[in-house]
């Protein structure tokens, strides 16, 4: 069988199209493994963020609870929590 050029030239280009496929392949694996890498730093990221939502909700609280206690108006509580400061008829 006698190759004419117009075969020479599409099994050239059959080539040059296998050589691109494949190196598109390779590259699509390598995004591939970089956006699972991504996924899996974002995923720790998050977790992060969400522990130190936790704790300073936590801390919100505990501090808001603190706040709305001292501002009452409740004689009982005041003088528990301020027994040395008040004298007198305020300790009756």
């Amino acid at each position: 069988m006698v190759l004419t050029r117009s075969m020479v030239r599409e099994r050239i280009y059959d080539a040059e199209q296998m050589i691109l496929l494949t190196s598109l392949q390779k590259e699509m694996v390598e995004m591939n493994r970089k956006n699972e890498e991504m996924q899996r730093k974002s995923e720790k990221e998050i977790l992060a963020l969400r522990k130190e939502n936790e704790e300073m909700k936590k801390k919100w609280v505990e501090g808001e609870s603190i706040h709305i206690s001292l501002y009452t108006s409740d004689n009982v509580f005041l003088c528990r929590v301020f027994p040395t400061s008040l004298k007198g008829g305020a300790l009756s």
